[in-house]
């Protein structure tokens, strides 16, 4: 076990003080080989232990949520942390690799955990200028730019285990239901009025094959979640398709900032065969999380199995973890 060396200091980010953000601990000049997202995983949880012990608070769970590409070389991988002080996300963990090493760590700590936290703590931690720490090597040598067990394949495979609906654009509607303060009923025209995102990701099917560097244009996921007022309590989402398909997804991952209402692939109406009018894109998750034709969101309080869970595929369904079935424990 050889120890990395790298310089960590704490941050004030004011412009980012009203998004949510109190504090940054920057780690810089690492330079750690690594060979998969276990690594990863165990190099976060040494920061957040780090950043736990100076900050004293205690960690209920860390969570790796997802990665996207930084130009062609460099790969951003997200984890989020969460501790028994605050509902809310307690921070974010942001690891930069360039090729096969880990180049920078970047946290981003919430203000309302630090508003929790004795003020001579926060205090004494503004006053750092930069700190060393050290942290063990965790035996890493070469990165993945695929999750484990993907394939790259030039185009779709297209399924339609339930058969193809037939669509009436002027007919359909979007409904939007469950613990909600406001439910919603959308027509196709109400929701191109909405602003829309759009970024280039790939594609992940469960069966094993990826297609890489899809444009996805839509409707952030979050934005329908803001507008029905989606009440304490709820960690799932059930969603129903025009052709009798469902699936169900944790909340944290369809408000993810790029889970998509879909309306565009690579410039271009979805086609019928790919989901027209709307379908389900959340780009860590595998392919079957990504409903087509989708006529229905419903927000709940506890679990649903939904076509292919009932089945034995897993709850969640997080490509880089490999949640391709459920335990059978």
């Amino acid at each position: 076990m050889i120890n990395i060396r790298m310089k960590c200091r704490f941050k004030i980010p004011k412009p980012l003080y009203k998004k949510g953000i109190g504090l940054i601990y920057e780690c810089t000049e690492v330079d750690a080989e690594f060979e998969d997202i276990s690594d990863l995983e165990e190099l976060a949880k040494e920061v957040v232990n780090k950043l736990s012990e100076k900050l004293r608070f205690s960690v209920k769970d860390i969570v790796f949520i997802d990665n996207e590409d930084i130009g062609s070389n460099y790969i951003l991988y997200r984890f989020r942390v969460w501790s028994n002080l605050i509902s809310d996300l307690a921070c974010s963990i942001r690891i930069v690799t360039y090729n096969d090493t880990v180049k920078m760590i970047i946290s981003t700590i919430n203000n309302k955990l630090l508003e929790k936290l004795p003020e001579d703590v926060v205090n004494s931690l503004v006053k750092e200028a930069k700190e060393k720490v050290s942290i063990q090597k965790i035996n890493i040598k070469k990165q993945i730019k695929l999750p484990k067990g993907q394939r790259v394949i030039p185009r779709f495979i297209i399924y339609r285990i339930l058969g193809q609906p037939k669509i009436d654009i002027d007919s359909w509607r979007l409904t939007i239901t469950g613990f909600v303060e406001n439910p919603l009923e959308l027509s196709y025209k109400e929701i191109l009025h909405f602003p829309l995102k759009k970024y280039k990701s790939d594609f992940h099917c469960v069966t094993g094959w990826t297609v890489r560097n899809v444009t996805w244009e839509g409707l952030p996921l979050r934005h329908l979640a803001e507008k029905a007022g989606v009440k304490k309590g709820v960690n799932w989402v059930y969603i129903e398709s025009l052709d009798g398909y469902t699936t169900s997804v944790y909340y944290d991952d369809f408000i993810d900032e790029k889970a998509l209402l879909v309306i565009k692939i690579n410039g271009k109406e979805l086609s019928l065969e790919q989901g027209y009018p709307a379908r389900i894109f959340i780009p860590h998750l595998y392919g079957w999380k990504g409903a087509k034709w989708v006529s229905k969101i419903t927000f709940l309080d506890k679990y649903r199995d939904g076509y292919w869970e009932a089945l034995g595929y897993h709850e969640r369904g997080n490509v880089w973890l490999e949640e391709r079935f459920k335990s059978k424990n």
